[in-house]
């Protein structure tokens, strides 16, 4: 039996981001964010955040060979982060030349499988 592998992304969503110039920050509980910055994980743990329309009728458009998402996403690796300096929540800083696309879904898969991989041989 294979052990199965993951790849852990942690999707929020909100209709308001709180901006900074280069991108946007959201508050992480601190659980959350020690699991996926864990340098000992066999994969790297992202988090993306996805800006939705203030209406919620317009998020998902559902039809019957898709399903579209009205919002833009960001993403940002935990992985190898430094401890939290607060007890409840960390902000995390998702810049906005990270958009979540297919590609860089791509480039993250891509990195945790060299990871993975890099961990079956004993390499890490």
């Amino acid at each position: 039996m294979t052990q199965e592998k993951t790849h852990p992304i942690q999707l929020k969503c909100t209709q308001s981001p709180r901006t900074l110039r280069s991108g946007y920050s959201y508050d992480l509980d601190i659980d959350t964010y020690n699991k996926l910055r864990d340098p000992e994980r066999s994969a790297p743990g992202h988090l993306a955040l996805l800006i939705v329309p203030p209406d919620i009728g317009r998020w998902v458009t559902h039809q019957s060979d898709s399903i579209i998402l009205a919002c833009h996403g960001y993403w940002a690796s935990l992985h190898g982060l430094g401890d939290a300096t607060s007890s409840a929540t960390t902000a995390i800083h998702l810049p906005e030349h990270q958009e979540l696309t297919v590609k860089a879904m791509g480039t993250m898969f891509d990195a945790a499988r060299r990871m993975t991989n890099s961990a079956d041989l004993g390499l890490r």
